[in-house]
């Protein structure tokens, strides 16, 4: 139930503007398939705030590439079925629909999210902030709209092969969902992604 439980409350990817909160430190929770998991509790959030840190062999602008190419994020983006562009405002901003398919009896969730790439021209840092924007897309009958998610990727370039990656993500999936069954599920999605996504910039 758990595994099936996490995709209402990791939607990708792609990666976004993360609520900060310098409360609480981070707390080192296991470490999977060479990927480290962080969490944190929030003044602001009913549940936990995570972070994954793991080390790619790409470059920023490759991780970059794959993140923003819409129509193949469903390829590695744990069971996310379907995806849409909505609007391109420019090569570094653009906004697209993104559905999880929910296992019954859970209603299948669905959100647009917000995407915005920068890059630090001194540290060579680059940055894809992601959150959910209401109203761009009318709400659809069968599908539970999540009223809250925010994440950011952090890609700083450790050699001309390898890249060093910090997740973070947080994420309110509307609907009823025990509170202690999605802290203790909303680790796995995120990891399944991650690794995907290795696997495809490194083939």
């Amino acid at each position: 139930m758990i595994r099936h439980v996490v995709i209402i409350i990791f939607l990708f990817l792609c990666s976004h503007a993360f609520s900060q909160n310098e409360t609480y430190d981070w707390i080192f929770l296991k470490e999977s398939d060479n990927i480290s998991i962080y969490y944190r509790s929030s003044d602001t959030l009913h549940y936990e705030e995570l972070k994954f840190t793991t080390i790619f062999k790409t470059t920023p602008a490759e991780m970059v590439s794959t993140i923003g190419n819409i129509e193949e994020i469903p390829e590695w983006s744990y069971l996310c079925v379907g995806t849409k562009l909505i609007k391109k405002v420019s090569p570094t901003e653009w906004y697209y629909y993104y559905i999880t398919d929910t296992p019954w009896p859970l209603d299948d969730r669905d959100v647009v999210l917000q995407i915005k790439v920068s890059k630090d021209s001194i540290s060579g840092v680059t940055k894809i902030n992601a959150k959910n924007r209401n109203g761009m897309v009318e709400e659809k009958e069968g599908f539970v709209r999540i009223p809250k998610l925010r994440s950011r990727w952090e890609f700083t370039p450790i050699d001309k092969d390898y890249t060093q990656l910090e997740f973070y993500f947080s994420s309110d999936p509307g609907g009823i969902i025990p509170l202690w069954l999605m802290n203790s599920a909303i680790s796995y999605g995120p990891i399944k992604t991650l690794t995907k996504l290795k696997e495809r910039v490194e083939k």
